[in-house]
């Protein structure tokens, strides 16, 4: 039983097989297959990586406080311009000046005292190398100098700290530029800790960004500086923004096995359009070909079905395949260059000329229906 079933099932892909072979026969025969055709022609043709990328300021700094203490001033708000030294807030000094006073103190007595000392031992040197005082005299006024020099150099180092640590309860901007962000109210205590979030995050002006885009693996090797980028920004979805590629960034960025390097793009934002945040869609033009012989890129994919139509053949080679009279086809070899996904660039040395007819692709009637059923075609690339 089993066997009938096998040599049943056999008979009917023969079968299914034969059907096919006529079906198509009779097709051919009766001139079914339509060519769909394009002229070689010349015109521009732009090579792009697409992309995805955010804007950032070019430098952003987070200020945060070196001391502790509680807020008594706050100065500037959120997107207030503000200049380098310029006094964003301030820290309660109270506790600070009298820690400053404490050590004025203790660096003028040092500073007396190590005059007295030294003048003590350089008195004692001259008596001691004329034998008028002894030998322990003399080592004794030279260790008590010795002690004054080392108090006075804690005293100056105190002092120091001192005064550094008042001046730290102005907390000031380290650059020109724009607050972006401000996290501080009077009465707040402060750290003087890196862990703690900013006070304030400074951005050195906004008429210029940078656009830090993520490019594939697969894509970076094209990409060179001072490649063009066009972008858009959901803001300004008619409005299409450039720039230019600055840096190349030679450290991957690994995620879920996906690989991609930052490119950085420098942006004229004169006119403040743009924030810092803003995603953006991406196109890096790679090449910019002007008034060059071009054929659409789907031809460079075609193969005909059908030996009957070709007149002519170079197996084997990149080519397209120009259509004669009576639905004949000759194949071209060419050799290209700039590509897109609408055109590919043809390398002019003469074989393929502009005006000819290159065959795209390829329809069959289905006489059943009475529509057009698109031909297979091989993978050539």
């Amino acid at each position: 039983m089993l066997n009938n079933k096998k040599v049943l099932l056999l008979i009917l892909i023969i079968a299914l097989a034969g059907l096919y072979f006529l079906f198509f026969n009779k097709v051919q025969d009766q001139n079914n297959i339509k060519l769909i055709s394009a002229q070689a022609d010349r015109g521009d043709i732009v090579s792009i990586v697409t992309a995805n990328g955010s804007l950032q300021p070019n430098l952003e700094i987070r200020i945060h406080p070196e001391i502790n203490g509680v807020i008594k001033e706050v100065n500037v708000d959120t997107n207030e311009n503000v200049s380098k030294g310029q006094v964003l807030a301030k820290i309660g000094s109270n506790s600070y000046s009298i820690k400053l006073n404490e050590a004025k103190a203790k660096y003028n007595k040092a500073s007396t005292d190590l005059k007295l000392d030294k003048d003590t031992f350089n008195a004692n040197k001259t008596l001691h190398d004329k034998d008028l005082i002894s030998r322990q005299e003399f080592d004794t006024s030279r260790a008590k100098y010795k002690n004054a020099l080392a108090s006075f150099e804690e005293a100056k180092t105190t002092l120091n700290i001192a005064e550094s640590n008042l001046e730290k309860t102005n907390i000031k901007s380290t650059i020109d530029g724009i607050v972006l962000s401000k996290n501080i109210t009077n009465g707040q205590i402060v750290s003087g800790s890196n862990n703690t979030e900013p006070l304030f995050t400074i951005a050195d002006g906004l008429e210029n960004l940078n656009l830090i885009i993520n490019v594939s693996e697969a894509d970076i090797g094209k990409t060179k500086n001072g490649q063009q980028v066009s972008f858009k920004v959901s803001s300004f979805p008619e409005k299409s923004f450039a720039g230019n590629i600055i840096k190349i960034s030679n450290s991957p960025n690994t995620s879920k096995n996906i690989v991609t390097y930052d490119i950085t793009a420098s942006i004229d934002n004169s006119a403040l359009l743009l924030k810092p945040g803003m995603t953006a869609e991406v196109n890096i033009i790679i090449a910019n070909k002007k008034n060059v012989l071009r054929v659409p890129t789907s031809a460079l994919r075609f193969v005909p079905v059908n030996a009957e139509y070709i007149s002519s053949a170079n197996s084997g080679q990149l080519s397209v395949w120009v259509k004669n009279s009576g639905n004949k086809l000759t194949e071209i070899p060419v050799t290209t260059g700039v590509s897109n996904n609408e055109y590919t660039e043809i390398n002019d040395d003469g074989t393929l000329k502009e005006g000819q007819e290159i065959v795209i692709e390829s329809f069959v009637n289905n006489s059943s229906s009475k529509s057009l059923i698109t031909l297979p075609q091989p993978k050539r690339f």
